[in-house]
């Protein structure tokens, strides 16, 4: 991507826009300079260089010189970054009008910054910002995965996953936790919890941080903890009622959870699908079961509980036929986690060996975009390899347009 600068075209690099070419007459201060481009150019060179006292210094005349212009609110921005004033950072990019070649950079780097300050759903927001003036981008779906790998938010983090694939190379950790991911299997209280709490204290109306840090209480067994967090949510948010519901199936059984979905301003969301599909089937309402799990299915595909929980309905509805493949599938998904449960300590020596089990065994759950990114690892080890390539090949034929092309 590139920028307009006053003399040209800069590249946009991580932290912010480039001089491409300095010359050496710009490092030296003007004390009356009076023609504001040099004084810019003079500010963006010590920018470059990390001399941000000369650049503030440089800024300070500009400002004298000419009202700031979206370059020079731009500039003012990196300075703020470098000395940690990130509110007035972050004031200045939000400056930066969409229609400006900065407004991309403007976003992620605001997004970045409000990521930094734990404030997740303004985070999210400029993040998405910066993907509707350049859908092309890598970095901003990078920064959304960290926020919803922290609010187990399965969906939105697959979809994420498929979009960076689909664009750039992922490190083999990476990888393994977009597998773990698929069905919240990766988590970790210790590591989570403090982050979320951060979270809620930053932005107390943070909905899905709330959600999460009340998911990971009901993991460890915490109802209470976890049923104070989810009243702070809106009464009628369906993924709140979901989670209290929830609890309730694993507290009190399947008459409080369902009674708990009832009384929902809209019952029938399908965000419920699932759940009263498990209350069907521990009720051993067999055709209700299947009815609603295969809706949860085409709401949510390849959900491993879902599967599972489809495979042993259709066998209580007397259709073994129909759902071996169901209970099948669930334990190849099994095989796969377990795989990567043991893998964990040793993805990251690149072991031709064991990224091809793992291609493998994505493979065989169905785990397509998955498989890909572990041979696509496998051919950068060995790029003439023909049992990859033509696992590759193979691949293609199967995946979808958005996982394949940028």
């Amino acid at each position: 991507m590139t920028l307009l600068s006053r003399n040209g075209v800069a590249r946009l690099g991580r932290v912010g826009f480039s001089l491409a070419l300095a010359a050496p007459m710009l490092l030296l201060m003007g004390c009356g300079e009076t023609d504001p481009d040099r004084v810019y150019d003079r500010a963006l060179a010590a920018v470059e260089t990390a001399r941000i006292d000369d650049a503030e210094s440089e800024l300070r005349r500009l400002g004298e010189l000419r009202p700031p212009t979206v370059l020079d609110r731009g500039l003012r921005a990196r300075v703020a970054i470098a000395r940690n004033r990130t509110d007035e950072a972050i004031e200045l990019l939000r400056s930066i009008p969409d229609d400006h070649a900065l407004a991309s950079w403007a976003r992620l780097r605001e997004g970045q910054l409000l990521v930094r300050l734990h404030r997740f759903p303004a985070a999210e927001a400029a993040l998405l910002a910066a993907l509707a003036i350049d859908p092309t981008l890598v970095e901003p779906r990078r920064e959304l995965i960290y926020i919803y790998g922290l609010q187990l938010r399965r969906r939105d983090l697959d979809r994420t996953f498929r979009e960076v694939s689909a664009r750039s190379r992922l490190s083999p950790k990476e990888v393994w936790v977009w597998c773990m991911v698929r069905d919240l299997a990766w988590w970790s209280p210790g590591e989570h919890a403090p982050l979320l709490e951060a979270a809620i204290a930053a932005d107390p109306g943070d909905r899905a941080s709330i959600r999460a840090l009340a998911e990971v209480e009901r993991r460890q067994g915490h109802y209470d903890a976890a049923e104070a967090l989810l009243a702070r949510n809106p009464a009628d948010d369906a993924d709140t009622i979901a989670a209290l519901a929830e609890i309730d199936l694993e507290r009190t059984g399947p008459d409080a959870a369902r009674a708990r979905l009832a009384s929902a301003p809209r019952p029938d969301d399908p965000a419920f699908d699932g759940l009263r599909g498990r209350i069907a089937l521990a009720e051993r309402r067999a055709e209700d079961a299947v009815r609603l799990l295969t809706r949860a299915l085409e709401h949510d595909p390849g959900r491993r509980g879902a599967i599972a929980d489809l495979g042993k309905a259709l066998v209580l509805a007397g259709q073994p036929d129909r759902g071996r493949p169901y209970v099948e599938s669930a334990a190849r998904i099994d095989r796969l986690d377990n795989l990567l449960l043991q893998a964990e300590n040793r993805i990251q020596t690149r072991d031709p060996a064991l990224l091809r089990s793992l291609a493998e065994a994505c493979e065989a759950a169905d785990r397509l975009p998955e498989a890909r990114a572990w041979y696509n690892l496998l051919l950068e080890l060995d790029p003439t390899a023909p049992a990859v390539q033509s696992a590759l090949f193979r691949l293609d034929r199967r995946l979808t347009p958005v996982d394949k092309a940028p």
